[in-house]
Parts: C-alpha cells; structure tokens; sequence
C-alpha cells in the first residue's frame, strides 16, 4: 500500500487523512455536527432563548387562568339568570357577563321581559343582536320566529301590536291530545281554525269521559282506522267544509253518506256523526274522500301505533295535553230517529160528502 499523508484543517482544527497523498475533494469535507451547531447557538443566545420561554409560559398560564375564570363567571351568570326577572338587573348582568358563553341567554331572557312589557322596540333591537352576534346558537331559530311574530305586519309603531301577537299565539296553538290505546299512545293536534264546532264536540265528550273507555270499531280499506261509540249519544253535529285533503294521518268525522248516495244536491246538508271519527292511514292521498268527511285534525306522533291497530283493540282515553282558554260547547243537531217499518197508505175508501 501506498503511504498516507496526514494534513490538517486550519478551518474546524480537525486531523483528516487523505490516501494516497490525493488532496480532498468537494464532497470529502465533513460539516460541523448538528448538536454542536445547535450547542453553539445556545450558549451564545441563552438570554434571548429564556426570555422567549418565559414569555410562551407566561401566555399559556395566562390563557389557562382566562379560560379558569370564564368558566367560574359562566356558572356564576348561570345561577344568577334562574333568579333573575327584572330588566334593570338583566343589564347589570350583560355589563359583568356579557364576555361568557351565557350572554345570548341573558339578552333572550331580556327581550322577553320587554316583550312581555309592550316595549316592542327594545326587544327587536335585543332579538336582532342575538342574530347578529351569535349566528349559530341554539336560540336564533326561537328568535327567529318571535321576530317574525313582531314583523307580521307594518303596525309596529301604531301601539295595535299585542293584540295581533295575541290572535297570532292563539291561531299558532292547536289543541294537542294524546290518545292512550293497548298498542301504544299516539298523539294528535285539532285543526280549531278549520273545523270549530267539530273540534268543540270532540273536546267535550273527551271533558265527558266518552271515549274513556271506547274501541276500535272497524277497519275500512277506504277511509282506515275508524273509533268511537258503536252507541249513537242521540245527536249529531253539521258537517263542516273546509279544504284540507286527506293524507296520511288525516283524522275526520264519519257520515253516513251512503244514506243519501241517491240524492247528491243533498249531501252537504248530511250531518256528522257525534262520536265516531277515523283516522286515514293510506299513504296516498285520494280527492275522491276530500270534501265529504269534516277534516279536523292530524296524528302528529306515533302514526306506526296507529296502523297497528285492529278491531276491538281498547281506547283506554285521551287526554288534553292543550287547549285555548274558552268554553268548548258545540252546536248539535237532534238526531231523529227512522221508522221501524215504512209508513204505507191505507187502502180504505174515502168517504164522499154525501155520505154515499
């Protein structure tokens, strides 16, 4: 082997050896390691290092105690709000809380308050903040909906706006009842708006205990489920028009229009019957039933319990979950009652005035 010829690197003080007496080339110089770099940078800006870790502690303990302390005041605020009904007091607590998590609570709980005292403009402005500045909270849908109670029409200014929001809530609120049956419960809501006196009469035999306990009565492949008293109650209500179709879930009043099939001009004048009803369970709509049958209210819930039901299954009640604070009295129609036999004329002869 050939001799080597040792030389030294003037620039890092390192002994390199180059065989074969070959001077280096480009790619045989070796760097200064990585950790002795980062040593080097640290031992010359130790100062600047600690300062900026100091600085990222101090930040992240900041930001820990910020969050901390937002979460004492957010239940804080909470508690206060469950106790709080009064206007002055509900600004004081925007002015402390308005930075936690529960300020859109406490401006709703705030433009309620105004609602409630006729400050009409008050609320607007608290309700549209509320849209404004939490876009995405629970609330905006609520809020949504009693901004368009108060932009139902341009009276806002003309002190008429209670009253309208008064009609509003009332035609707003539907009764909801609850029907109890050994399939299950279900519930339904009454189109008042719609049929007035069928829904008065059906709310008042349930007030009467009559459906308390009923059944299932029949099963038609036209009409559905059809309930009530197989005994008449010994009146009947008017029929009642209105244009809602039958769709599933369509709850209205039996007649006995095969009664009058012959005559047609006379069908509306057929009335309905005082207990008996049914529920459309078809999931097609059909125009040929529409108009016939008094509509007046719809399943809302529980529609599978409904079609499982069978003949003679029980009605164990139903229950008023809400009504609209007024009398339900309905107006009723006597109901009269057909001959047993035909009435035929007799076969004597008349007599003549001479008396022959």
């Amino acid at each position: 082997m050939s001799p080597t010829t040792e030389k030294q690197n003037p620039s890092n003080r390192e002994l390199r050896i180059y065989p074969n007496s070959a001077p280096p080339g480009k790619d045989d110089i070796i760097a200064i390691p990585f950790w002795a770099k980062i040593s080097t940078f640290v031992r010359t800006h130790q100062n600047l290092l600690f300062f900026i870790l100091l600085s990222v502690c101090l930040a992240i303990g900041l930001l820990w105690w910020r969050h901390y302390r937002l979460n004492l005041m957010t239940q804080e605020a909470s508690y206060k709000l469950e106790k709080t009904a009064n206007t002055d007091e509900l600004k004081g607590m925007l002015q402390v809380y308005g930075v936690t998590p529960i300020a859109p609570l406490i401006r709703y709980k705030l433009a309620n308050l105004y609602l409630n005292e006729n400050k009409f403009d008050e609320a607007k402005k608290e309700y549209e903040y509320i849209l404004e500045k939490f876009p995405k909270h629970p609330l905006t849908q609520q809020v949504t909906q009693l901004l368009n109670q108060l932009k139902v029409n341009e009276e806002w200014a003309k002190g008429e706006l209670s009253k309208q929001l008064a009609e509003l809530n009332q035609k707003r609120n539907m009764p909801r009842l609850t029907v109890k049956t050994t399939k299950g419960d279900f519930e339904i809501e009454l189109y008042e708006d719609d049929a007035p006196n069928t829904v008065a009469n059906f709310i008042s035999i349930i007030q009467d205990g009559v459906y308390s306990p009923t059944a299932v009565y029949e099963i038609k492949p036209d009409l559905g489920v059809c309930l009530g008293r197989k005994e008449p109650l010994g009146y009947n209500i008017s029929f009642e028009e209105n244009q809602i179709k039958h769709q599933e879930g369509m709850i209205a009043m039996i007649r006995n229009i095969e009664a009058d099939s012959d005559r047609p001009e006379q069908l509306k004048y057929l009335p309905s019957d005082s207990s008996k009803f049914y529920i459309y369970t078809n999931a097609k709509e059909n125009e040929e039933l529409d108009g016939k049958y008094t509509i007046f209210g719809r399943v809302v819930n529980g529609m599978p319990v409904v079609k499982m039901l069978a003949k003679d299954d029980a009605i164990n009640s139903i229950v008023i979950n809400f009504k609209r604070p007024h009398e339900y009295k309905p107006d009723t129609i006597k109901a009269i009652k057909k001959p047993e036999a035909p009435i035929s004329p007799t076969n004597s002869t008349p007599i003549s005035p001479t008396g022959r």
